[in-house]
């Protein structure tokens, strides 16, 4: 989860896959950064190269 914004990282992430740019993810969740939300998508990619998705 991001810490102080209330959404859970899937969340961010089902978001911008499903054609949400990073701005209006912002937008709609003001207590996001860009840097919080790229932080996530590090997370993510780190976690599937590690076999998380298994």
């Amino acid at each position: 989860m991001c810490e102080g914004a209330g959404i859970i990282a899937e969340n961010i992430l089902q978001m911008l896959s499903a054609g949400m740019t990073i701005s209006e993810v912002i937008h709609d969740f003001p207590g996001l950064d860009d840097e919080m939300i790229r932080a996530e998508i590090g997370y993510a990619a780190d976690y599937l190269s590690k076999g998380g998705a298994d």
